[in-house]
C-alpha cells in the first residue's frame, strides 16, 4: 500500500496536468458513492461516468420511476429497491463496473449488494464518501434554497445520512472506505479520486 505522501504528490500531479477523459480501468470497479447533501455527489457520479465509462445507478432515479403515476415513493430501506436494483443491472452494460448513488442504506442491502456483485462476475465495492460537516451542508443548503433545501428537511437528510455512513463503517472492510474532503473545489475532488481509484488498480 502506498503512503499518504505518495497520494498526496499523485494529487498534485494530477491537478497540475488536468483530467483526462475516456480511461479504461485495468480491471471493473464497483463505486458505492456516499455523501450528505450538497456534497456533489452528483456531479462526481458524472465525472466517473465520463473518466471511466461507469454507469451511474441512483436509487433517487429508480424509486422515482418505480412511483410512476402513483407517485407513491418506496423509503430507502424497502426491500423492493433490491429488485430494482437487480433489474436495472441486468438491462445496463456492467463488465466495467458500476456506480451505486443513494444504495445500500442497510445492512441487508449490503449483503444483497455483496450477492449481486458476485453474481455478476464483479469484485467487491469500495465506498468513497465525500465528507464535508453538517455546518457547511446548511451553509450550501441555505444558498441553493430548493424545496429539498428547507432546513427541517436538511436534518432529516443529514440523520439518515449519518445512519446510513455508520453502517457502511460498520459493514466494509476499512481498506475499502475511502473518505474525501468535500469542501475543497469540484476539480480538487475529482483529482483525488482518480488517484485513489488508480492507486486501487495497481496494488
Amino acid at each position: 500500500m502506498k503512503s499518504r505522501r505518495w497520494l498526496l504528490a499523485g494529487w498534485l500531479a494530477v491537478a497540475a496536468t488536468g483530467l483526462m477523459a475516456g480511461d479504461v480501468l485495468p480491471e471493473p470497479l464497483v463505486v458505492v458513492l456516499v455523501g450528505p447533501p450538497a456534497s456533489g455527489k452528483s456531479t462526481q457520479a458524472e465525472y466517473l461516468k465520463r473518466k471511466y465509462g461507469l454507469p451511474v445507478i441512483s436509487v433517487e432515479e429508480l424509486v422515482a420511476a418505480d412511483a410512476g403515476a402513483a407517485g407513491d415513493k418506496l423509503p430507502r430501506t424497502s426491500s423492493h429497491l433490491d429488485e430494482l436494483l437487480r433489474e436495472r443491472l441486468q438491462r445496463t452494460e456492467i463488465s466495467r463496473g458500476f456506480v451505486l448513488d443513494g444504495y445500500p442504506a442497510t445492512r441487508a442491502q449490503a449483503d444483497y449488494l455483496g450477492r449481486l456483485v458476485r453474481e455478476f462476475g464483479l469484485p467487491s465495492p469500495i465506498v468513497i464518501q465525500i465528507h464535508i460537516p453538517d455546518k457547511v451542508v446548511r451553509e450550501r443548503c441555505a444558498k441553493r434554497g430548493g424545496p429539498e433545501d428547507a432546513p427541517e428537511i436538511v436534518s432529516q437528510r443529514l440523520a439518515r445520512y449519518h445512519e446510513e455512513m455508520d453502517m457502511l463503517r460498520a459493514y466494509y472492510p476499512k481498506a475499502d472506505i475511502w473518505t474525501i474532503d468535500g469542501t475543497r473545489g469540484v476539480k480538487g475532488v475529482s483529482a483525488t479520486i482518480r488517484v485513489l481509484i488508480e492507486d486501487r488498480m495497481e496494488r
